[in-house]
């Protein structure tokens, strides 16, 4: 992954994984925020989206703050020994890392978490809360939306062609698609099955139906983070495009999803966690100025309205 260097802020998120992911690419909050660095320091912000080793990327000294911006975790939901004993060792190296830093001080950091059960000081959803997909009107539709890691949905193009033959009325798409597509593709459908955690995140706050398939700790995490049973989302092992694909025909054939009660009341309570730890970064680091881009405030402000009504 590589650093983006705006106004003196560095930016640490996935946004050019390999495959693409629409997720990791609307999850920084450089797209909703306007950071501005009035002094000399060396300010890193880490988020959004999956980064288990956020407190480690880019030694501390080259940095003098770090600002650790509603990240997640992936655990598998099937573990092998030797998965158990890679998490252990990173929850291990977090911990160490955490303690160390508390020891020399070698940065300022204030952290949060997009998780629920979690140690970080402040619990800040993703940020894309304040992108307009979000309050998209929803059509009538129905879509498939994998991800498109191989290590994810193993292969997705061959589960998407199996459903083609047996459910040609269905869009059928990876979360590979750009912001044009993701927008045009809300705005045709109303019914959202997938195993993106994103996917999942935008179909419940923009008020539409969704059926989560999880294969790791986000998606079950995401639906505690709405108040919602973690055993709502169906499962299938890491990469086992048989088991996705007939979990995907089981929500079909049964109907099964969900949706929010309050949508609108969603999006405005998380809006205003971002905005509140954005307050709480400006008192930590002092040189740091951070604002709601002109855009995004439009939709904040369309947020709060709508969940006063």
């Amino acid at each position: 992954m590589q650093l983006v260097n705006k106004k003196g802020v560095s930016f640490y998120s996935k946004w050019d994984a390999e495959p693409a992911n629409i997720g990791d690419q609307l999850a920084s909050p450089m797209l909703y925020f306007d950071f501005n660095n009035l002094g000399s320091r060396k300010i890193l912000v880490v988020g959004g989206g999956a980064i288990p080793d956020a407190l480690e990327v880019f030694p501390s000294e080259q940095h003098d703050a770090r600002i650790v911006w509603g990240v997640g975790k992936s655990e598998p939901l099937v573990q092998s020994s030797k998965e158990k004993r890679k998490i252990i060792k990173r929850r291990i190296k977090s911990r160490l890392a955490s303690l160390l830093e508390l020891i020399f001080k070698a940065e300022t950091r204030v952290v949060s978490s997009r998780e629920l059960r979690t140690a970080a000081s402040y619990l800040v959803p993703c940020p894309s809360c304040l992108h307009p997909v979000c309050t998209k009107p929803r059509g009538k539709g129905v879509a498939v939306v994998l991800n498109a890691n191989d290590r994810v949905s193993g292969s997705a193009d061959s589960v998407l062609n199996d459903l083609k033959r047996d459910f040609p009325g269905i869009e059928l798409v990876t979360n590979s698609i750009d912001e044009v597509q993701l927008l045009s593709l809300f705005g045709r459908t109303d019914w959202i099955i997938t195993n993106s955690y994103h996917m999942t995140y935008w179909s419940l706050l923009s008020g539409g139906k969704v059926t989560p398939i999880a294969h790791s700790s986000k998606i079950p995490g995401l639906l505690s983070l709405f108040d919602l049973p973690r055993e709502a989302a169906a499962t299938y092992r890491s990469g086992d495009s048989q088991q996705l694909g007939q979990a995907i025909r089981d929500a079909l054939a049964q109907r099964r999803f969900i949706e929010l009660e309050d949508p609108r009341g969603a999006r405005a309570r998380f809006c205003s966690l971002n905005e509140t730890f954005a307050s709480a970064v400006m008192q930590a680091v002092p040189d740091l100025e951070i604002q709601v881009k002109p855009s995004t405030a439009a939709l904040r402000t369309q947020c709060h309205i709508a969940a006063c009504i």
